[in-house]
């Protein structure tokens, strides 16, 4: 897939406030897929993920809405997957992978077989723990995200967002809060990161 230059959008938030951004990841963001790979595969290499931490600490996988076992499952270019740690209650019982209640589901995933190799991308979404124990790796270091996404995250966590007290660029300068709903909206895919600093004017 040949790469391509996308518009940059950097939010600078204070240390303390970074995690308060990681329910971006709920809404999904965009992994470069060249052909069918599992789900094992795709977050080793690309979203630094260590084997330890995906047997382990990921207990329930959705892909494309339905819930899956294995984490060998094959996933192809616009393939939705969500990943979360244990969801509580009897909901968690049946969807968690390789549950003793797996049956109750009304529809299960099953194995596929790799197809032909097509490049695109995989929509990866993180949830509770997931999310908060790798939410600030991933958007420190950066995630290609939709516009419409972005800006609908921007639209509907406004107040929260102001009560952060952060600095938006894009590749041209800054941008208000407001501002940047519009823009994002106007932008097919963003390359979206997010910085740090201990202090942050309160005229910026």
């Amino acid at each position: 897939m040949p790469e391509k230059k996308q518009p940059t959008l950097i939010l600078t938030v204070r240390p303390e406030n970074i995690l308060a951004l990681t329910t971006l990841l709920q809404r999904g963001f965009l992994v470069p897929c060249r052909g069918p790979v599992t789900l094992t595969e795709l977050l080793i290499d690309l979203l630094g993920f260590d084997q330890k931490y995906i047997s382990k600490s990921i207990e329930t996988i959705f892909i494309n809405g339905c819930a899956c076992d294995s984490l060998e499952q094959y996933i192809f270019p616009s393939t939705s997957v969500a990943l979360s740690a244990a969801m509580p209650g009897l909901a968690g019982a049946i969807f968690r992978k390789g549950g003793a209640h797996a049956s109750l589901r009304s529809q299960p995933v099953h194995k596929s077989l790799p197809r032909e190799a097509t490049a695109g991308f995989i929509t990866v979404k993180l949830f509770n723990m997931v999310a908060t124990d790798k939410g600030e790796e991933l958007l420190t270091k950066g995630i290609l995200v939709k516009g419409s996404i972005l800006s609908r995250f921007f639209s509907r966590q406004q107040e929260r967002l102001r009560s952060l007290d952060l600095v938006i660029r894009h590749n041209a300068g800054t941008l208000s809060l407001k501002d940047a709903v519009h823009w994002a909206a106007t932008h097919h895919h963003i390359q979206f990161s997010v910085d740090t600093c201990e202090y942050i004017p309160s005229n910026h």
